[in-house]
């Protein structure tokens, strides 16, 4: 007997393994609705936790909880450290979670010690300021007038002429007036104090005074002998002593009291006479 041309009969058990059975496509829905689900319900914790972190905080805010209340200076004398205090009064009440150390620097620059501060906020309401304070070089002299100057020429304080004071003294020309916080507007005061300001520690010398101009600086160094440490212009300073402490180190002890002058006006080239 002759076979049909419709050739073999399809294979339908293999055909029924292919299609998934219903139970099955509901079983995968109901798997991927709960995968949405989970991820919406876990992006909804999330904004409702960012929601009632933002409340936290105004509550916070609103109800004064980290209000500063206290205010502690260190890092300063007695007299500096109540100065800054009371500079620092008008935060009280703030909040202290976002204070800005800006804004604890420019009220602590009111004092003009100060240079630089460090904050720490200890809650919830007490303010700790460290400050740093420029350190004094020279005593500016004008006439009868007389200033403790920072090596930027910042004024920090004004002292009586008479006052002894263990700096170098730098005379600038009669009718300055400054006031604690004003910067010299004399170019040789300026030039002395950046000077003084950059000498190696510690110098084989003791600085007396600084003189002269800001194209023909000097500083006068020693004790009963006066040696005459010529700078030159008023650049290069820190090279410039760093070679005068250097030859003057090199000499016999006592020998650099003998010397009438050290001219380091050309640092490569140091002459003593």
């Amino acid at each position: 007997m002759i076979a049909g041309a419709a050739g073999e009969r399809p294979n339908v058990e293999t055909m029924e393994a292919a299609v998934p059975a219903d139970g099955d496509v509901a079983q995968q829905r109901v798997g991927t609705l709960a995968w949405r689900n989970d991820r919406f319900r876990l992006i909804g914790v999330a904004v409702l936790t960012t929601a009632f972190a933002l409340l936290a905080y105004g509550v916070v805010d609103w109800t004064g909880t980290f209000a500063v209340r206290n205010v502690e200076v260190t890092g300063a004398p007695a007299e500096v450290s109540r100065a800054v205090e009371s500079a620092l009064g008008s935060l009280a009440g703030e909040n202290l979670a976002s204070l800005s150390k800006q804004e604890v620097l420019t009220l602590s620059k009111q004092v003009p010690q100060v240079l630089a501060v460090d904050v720490d906020r200890d809650f919830p309401g007490t303010l700790r300021v460290r400050v740093v304070l420029h350190e004094p070089v020279a005593v500016v002299r004008s006439g009868k007038s007389a200033w403790v100057v920072s090596r930027r020429g910042q004024v920090l304080e004004t002292i009586k002429a008479s006052e002894a004071r263990d700096l170098p003294r730098v005379w600038i020309p009669d009718g300055a007036a400054y006031q604690p916080g004003d910067v010299l507007v004399s170019s040789t005061g300026l030039a002395a104090a950046r000077a003084l300001g950059r000498l190696p520690e510690p110098f084989p010398l003791r600085v007396i005074s600084a003189r002269g101009s800001v194209d023909d600086l000097f500083l006068v160094v020693g004790v009963k002998e006066r040696v005459e440490l010529r700078l030159g212009e008023a650049e290069s300073l820190r090279l410039k002593l760093a070679v005068a402490a250097q030859v003057l180190r090199s000499l016999a002890p006592g020998d650099a009291q003998k010397l009438n002058y050290l001219d380091v006006s050309v640092p490569e080239r140091p002459v003593a006479g």
